[in-house]
């Protein structure tokens, strides 16, 4: 045990100065928490799920941890959970050995407690790896740091217990997969499906393959009837250049592709399997190809070689032509004649269906998302905006209301980002010169890597949603104190910047936050900048915009 453990801190672990670097801001969003007892931050309420090297837990955040380093016992915690970790040699264990489920629940289990204080729960997947394992995991939540899509589970932090335990802690939805809501209308089954094209389409431009698509795997975000369906699992995804094959049988067989079975495949594997998905949306649950509670795996994968399925009787009847032409599309033995996520997305079902997410916009929501975009690309505390962008990652879908609506209306392209031209088309009502139009799209991307991501949308447009909570910005200013120090200081900017840190910038953000001049940020003055640009609720009207451009 102690061998495996001492070799896992060592192979499994990737500092900031190896890795923080080369990253973006975004990436360096998630972190890897060594010297932090993950059972001191968070309590178990319940089991998920089980998998055969992982189990699955929904967590809540202790009220004591809540905000972190803002608080100066948290700090004064911290520290003494560094020096334990210093004077041990390894990993934080702080001496707890059992994992607590939490009895003195102040809040409840039931959806709307949950959503009525965000930011509380979380899921988290416990990983126990062997030593071979290891740098698969690691390559899990690599993928995971550059994914940042509406219809993508979000991973927010990784806690590395040492003796080969990490805790890895995600976005919770807890609406249930696929298969818990069946049956589902036409309409329905369209509008899931443009969902999960699009995050495979983000994935494929990421040079990413899931390889284990499933109705198990597409999670939806809330219990409501208003949930966004979510892509989970990363565990068997890889990354691939341009058309690789992959040399590897992995998957879950009901929906694995011809090639998949025969071990030799390419990103198209996962086109099949959402052709398997949304014939069994439209059918109540029935696999195409049988299942293994009707027939051996020999017979479904004789099934699967052939190609045989069907649209017999009198529920299919129902189904329109072009539904069943998007199925055909993709269940195409030859992988070469499968449509890509691109051109699925531009079929005629979907786009024929395209109303029934879209109605649901109101111009107000619109007007007061575009108003708070424009506001807050003209601020100019890059501090505030970091700031935020802190706050949006791990915003909830609660939280966003409809913005991830107002993204997918603006983002036409498909492909989880905004584009210079994108974001010209959607504030063209403003008729604002070029260079203009570029200052503010500029004043969005953080990254500066050319596109408006997901995160940064969100950052830009959640104080259209109303004023952000303390404990929000309380998270926030933890989330930039990446040493627990109790203080923003150089070291850890540098280290979240990445790609992007420059001495001169980093002292400027330092300056527009530190009011007192000792050349770091206190979480009061942290604050207090916050309270500054707290604003909230956004305008309502079109000559209301206008004025925040002439100010």
């Amino acid at each position: 045990m102690g061998c495996k453990g001492s070799k896992f801190a060592v192979e499994a672990k990737w500092s900031a100065d190896e890795a923080d670097h080369d990253n973006t801001f975004h990436d360096n969003l998630l972190q890897e928490k060594t010297h932090l007892n993950f059972f001191e931050i968070y309590e178990i309420q319940s089991k998920l799920g089980k998998g055969s090297v992982s189990r699955v837990w929904k967590i809540k955040k202790n009220r004591d941890a809540i905000g972190g380093s803002s608080r100066e016992e948290y700090v004064k915690w911290a520290r003494k959970s560094r020096r334990r970790q210093a004077s041990s040699g390894s990993t934080a264990s702080g001496g707890v050995s059992l994992m607590r489920v939490a009895t003195d629940r102040t809040l409840g289990d039931d959806s709307s407690q949950e959503e009525e204080a965000p930011g509380i729960f979380y899921a988290a997947k416990e990983m126990h790896p062997h030593l071979s394992e290891i740098e698969p995991l690691k390559k899990e939540i690599q993928l995971l740091k550059r994914l940042d899509h509406p219809h993508i589970i979000k991973c927010h932090e990784v806690f590395d217990q040492g003796e080969g335990k990490l805790m890895i802690v995600l976005e919770l939805c807890h609406g249930g997969d696929l298969a818990s809501r069946l049956p589902y209308s036409e309409q329905e089954a369209a509008n899931i499906m443009r969902q999960i094209l699009k995050a495979v389409k983000h994935l494929h431009q990421h040079n990413i393959v899931h390889r284990d698509l499933k109705m198990e795997n597409i999670m939806f975000s809330s219990k409501g009837d208003d949930a966004v369906v979510k892509l989970i699992d990363f565990g068997l995804s890889a990354k691939y250049i341009h058309d690789d094959h992959f040399k590897e049988r992995v998957g879950t067989l009901y929906a694995m592709s011809p090639e998949a079975i025969e071990g030799s495949y390419s990103s198209k594997t996962d086109l099949w399997s959402a052709g398997v998905i949304a014939y069994m949306l439209l059918s109540g649950g029935v696999k195409p190809f049988g299942g293994l509670e009707r027939f051996t795996a020999k017979e479904v994968v004789k099934f699967i070689f052939r190609c045989k399925y069907s649209f017999d009787g009198d529920h299919w009847s129902q189904v329109s032509d072009d539904a069943k032409d998007f199925i055909r599309s993709l269940l195409k033995a030859d992988p070469n004649e499968r449509l890509s996520a691109e051109d699925a997305l531009k079929h005629p079902w979907l786009d024929r269906t395209h109303t029934y997410s879209s109605q649901k916009l109101d111009q107000r929501s619109i007007i007061r998302a575009k108003s708070s975009m424009i506001k807050y690309s003209k601020s100019d505390n890059d501090l505030f905006k970091l700031g935020m962008n802190a706050i949006a990652k791990k915003s909830t879908v609660h939280e966003t209301g409809n913005l991830h609506e107002i993204f997918h209306m603006f983002d036409t392209g498909h492909d989880g980002f905004l584009t210079l031209e994108e974001f010209r088309r959607a504030l063209a009502f403003l008729n604002v010169p070029d260079d203009e139009l570029r200052v503010l799209f500029e004043g969005l991307d953080v990254n500066k890597n050319n596109v408006i991501t997901f995160t940064e949308f969100l950052a830009a447009t959640l104080l259209s949603q109303g004023r952000i909570g303390e404990h929000r910005i309380a998270e926030a200013f933890d989330h930039l104190d990446t040493d627990d120090s109790g203080f923003i200081t150089h070291n850890n900017l540098r280290r979240i910047l990445g790609k992007r840190y420059d001495p001169a910038e980093v002292k400027r953000l330092i300056q527009m936050g530190d009011s007192d001049g000792d050349g770091r940020i206190s979480y009061k003055e942290f604050k207090a900048m916050f309270d500054g640009n707290n604003y909230g609720g956004g305008y309502d009207t079109l000559s209301q915009i206008d004025l925040i451009m002439v100010s």
